[in-house]
């Protein structure tokens, strides 16, 4: 397979993306917005900020770019077709803790500080509409992904309530209150008909509804199980995936939402059909080791023996609040075929099930812990990054570690994503970022 590297750009605080509709490339330097074609990397325009942001977003449409300074509590928006149109939202004393974009891609939802509101701004006639009784999370508002409908978690007379907003009108379509006794997230299924809802900390317990407010399923733990952590739909709607505090990842079906599939991420868990990868240092040709000065060079290696395998882990204190314990990550495949999970007290394992075998399909474990890791769009190929000077690829037939440039030196990667076609990685460190091309054969063979 054909590994090629762009030369290597600068960016501030990560602020870099790629356009939904993969024809661009916006980042970040200091107070410079720089918009760049892709692959080309040709530069198309560039952009004067007022304040140094820490949020940058592409609309929708690929049109405009929203840049945030939470600082400030200001937001600017940009036009690609006429660059000398500007926008500029002030939030004032209220403050801003989250801006996003709404589907249509001509309005922009902000959430003022303390979540006393969440504000609608109009960019076509400058109208403005307002969404009280926000609950304090991290995402307390999702829109279903025909763009129709907005799902808002509410906290109203001490009672967890889900108001559906249309996104044409933004008026309420429905209120309804959830059966939850401190509701943590909500979720629109991939098809937009069911909401998902969850409760956080002491009850494990799952409710899905219509979009009516009609109960269509639910699922409790009632052996005093610890609480839900994350939770994902599949891409096709049929399966709910949920990470729990107790290290298990719980795979739902859409008839009954009852479990199919229970999976410990434990050493028991490894079968022997299942392929673990070990990411180990590559021996010079003089059987020297790696110097620790340099970055050291690394390779899979296939574990053959299973009994012997080590799973590093943390210990995790009872007595700190919020533990690194539990499922937090869980990431379908596009094709439904696989899931990678990574279990917060062993940072350094992503963790590959095979949906259709309901079995642990691989493996791999690395010497750092896991940064970031994402599925390419197009295909099942994994793409993962643990801040060192490389990132990994896995796919069924292999995995293997892809090391930078030597020229890329002290660049550690923190953050891996994928052109919306699938036709490179976007690799970004601290104040640097460089993009990947794969091409050539797309299947990997194992490096042991």
């Amino acid at each position: 397979m054909q590994i090629i590297f762009s030369e290597v750009l600068k960016q501030t605080r990560q602020l870099c993306t790629i356009s939904p509709n993969g024809s661009m490339l916006a980042t970040v330097s200091q107070q410079k917005l720089t918009v760049q074609e892709h692959p080309s990397l040709v530069v198309v325009q560039n952009f004067v900020l007022d304040e140094p942001p820490q949020l940058l977003k592409w609309s929708p449409d690929s049109q405009f770019l929203l840049c945030a300074s939470f600082k400030k509590a200001v937001l600017q928006v940009f036009s690609l077709a006429d660059p000398e149109w500007k926008c500029r939202i002030d939030e004032g004393s209220s403050g801003l803790v989250s801006a996003q974009w709404a589907p249509d891609s001509r309005h922009i939802l902000t959430t003022s500080e303390f979540y006393i509101r969440m504000t609608v701004w109009s960019l076509i006639n400058k109208s403005i509409s307002y969404i009280r009784y926000i609950k304090e999370l991290a995402d307390p508002a999702a829109f279903s992904a025909d763009g129709k409908y907005l799902a808002v978690a509410e906290r109203r007379d001490s009672r967890d309530h889900v108001s559906v907003l249309s996104c044409d009108t933004w008026e309420l379509i429905k209120n309804f209150v959830p059966d939850t006794q401190d509701l943590a997230g909500v979720s629109w299924s991939p098809e937009c008909r069911l909401l998902c809802v969850w409760d956080n900390l002491l009850q494990y317990n799952v409710v899905v509804y219509t979009l009516d407010g009609q109960c269509r399923g639910e699922f409790r733990k009632k052996d005093w199980s610890l609480s839900i952590k994350s939770v994902a739909w599949s891409p096709t709607g049929q399966f709910l995936a949920i990470g729990g505090y107790d290290q298990k990842l719980t795979i739902l079906n859409y008839i009954t939402w009852s479990p199919v599939a229970e999976h410990l991420h434990a050493s028991s868990s490894i079968e022997r059909d299942t392929v673990v990868y070990k990411e180990c240092s590559v021996v010079s040709s003089r059987g020297v080791p790696n110097l620790p000065s340099s970055p050291a060079a690394t390779k899979y290696e296939i574990q053959a023996n299973h009994s012997e395998i080590s799973l590093p882990s943390i210990k995790v204190p009872p007595s700190k609040p919020n533990p690194k314990q539990g499922v937090g990550v869980i990431k379908f495949s596009l094709d439904n075929r696989y899931i990678v999970t990574v279990n917060d007290n062993m940072p350094c394992i992503a963790w590959l099930w095979d949906i259709e075998r309901l079995s642990l399909q691989s493996v791999l474990i690395h010497n750092q812990p896991i940064k970031d890791l994402n599925w390419d769009p197009v295909e099942p190929r994994l793409a993962v990054c643990t801040g060192g000077n490389r990132f990994y690829m896995w796919t069924a037939e292999g995995a293997m570690v892809v090391p930078l440039p030597s020229s890329t030196e002290n660049f550690g990667v923190d953050s891996v994503s994928w052109h919306p076609r699938g036709e490179s990685i976007h690799l970004v460190g601290k104040e640097r970022m460089c993009l990947c091309f794969c091409g050539g054969d797309r299947n990997l063979t194992a490096l042991s």
